[in-house]
């Protein structure tokens, strides 16, 4: 059904923050009433060997991998993805999933459109460097923009 603890460590080595993983265990689905309310909900059944999920970790991994060849720490990489979720609303670890998705049939332009528009919003903050293989010269163009001030990171505990 979720995420077991095995895949919940394998990506967190690939890069993924803590919150992310979570959202991913913690997917729900179900059918939503006239009135907007949940009526049936039942856990969401990931596919984690799907061809999607597999390059979205592969990606990930990729890219923390370039920025860390580019002198990057963990730090500031944690910061960037950070980043990407606080600039606009609505913005889930399911859009790294839709940029990956190939379908098997040719898309109309509309769902292209929809797939530019998440590649536009994940290319903004993490840099064009990401879900892309660019040669060495390249990488050091598209690298995302390092954060200038870095606060502190605050730990969350559950009471």
């Amino acid at each position: 059904m979720g995420l077991n603890r095995a895949q919940m460590k394998l990506l967190l080595e690939d890069g993924f923050l803590p919150s992310e993983v979570m959202q991913l265990s913690r997917a729900t689905a179900g059918n939503v009433g006239v009135d907007g309310s949940q009526r049936h909900v039942v856990k969401q059944n990931l596919a984690f060997n799907s061809k999607p999920f597999l390059a979205m970790r592969r990606s990930r991994r990729r890219w923390v991998n370039d920025l860390h060849k580019l002198g990057w720490d963990d730090y500031d990489i944690k910061l960037k993805i950070m980043e990407y979720y606080a600039k606009g609303k609505g913005r889930s670890i399911y859009d790294f999933l839709k940029i990956e998705y190939s379908p098997p049939h040719r898309l109309t332009d509309y769902q292209q459109a929809i797939t530019l528009k998440n590649r536009r919003s994940v290319s903004r903050t993490m840099g064009r460097l990401y879900g892309r293989n660019f040669r060495t010269a390249t990488k050091v163009r598209t690298q995302p923009k390092r954060p200038v001030v870095r606060p502190r990171l605050r730990v969350r505990r559950r009471a």
